[in-house]
């Protein structure tokens, strides 16, 4: 989407359109950011009160600095303090037809379909289902109480070997 059109360049009324399909595409997109290369925000959708901060303020600089080398960006896992959700912020860079970065497209993705799963899915009589970020801390897991404690697991075996970039 951050290529169709030239969004970075597109007019207003053409970003606007643009994004808002997409936002009605996937419930899981929460808010739609198109930032310019120093960026300032050219277009918002938003499924929240324009009252809500921002969570790009937090990672605005790691987020430039992706846009200007061209490269995507995800962050790690956060909280949401109201709603108590996971969300991630996915960027990627927004080019013109010379696939010169013009801007970046970020979207703040709501991660609550991952805990449904997990919490759904059954492993025999006492197996568990998880789901952890790079670090260890657990991202869902059928207790969300452990997430929301920013829980980390490090120290089972599974979650050691996957840090390490070990598989079987």
């Amino acid at each position: 989407a951050a290529d169709v059109n030239n969004l970075a360049t597109a007019k207003e009324d053409t970003r606007q359109l643009i994004m808002g399909k997409l936002m009605g595409r996937d419930p899981s997109f929460r808010q739609l950011f198109l930032l310019d290369l120093q960026g300032q925000e050219l277009q918002k959708i938003s499924r929240l009160s324009n009252l809500t901060s921002d969570p790009i303020l937090k990672l605005q600089e790691t987020i430039l600095a992706s846009a200007h080398a061209g490269k995507n960006y995800i962050s790690p896992v956060y909280i949401d303090e109201k709603t108590k959700e996971p969300l991630i912020l996915i960027a990627v860079p927004a080019k013109d037809i010379f696939r010169e970065p013009q801007g970046l497209f970020v979207a703040e993705v709501n991660l609550k379909f991952i805990w449904d799963l997990v919490s759904s899915i059954k492993v025999g009589e006492r197996g568990l289902v998880y789901v952890v970020d790079k670090e260890g801390t657990l991202v869902a897991i059928r207790d969300t109480g452990r997430v929301l404690k920013r829980e980390n697991v490090s120290s089972l075996k599974e979650v050691a070997q996957f840090k390490k970039g070990i598989s079987d």
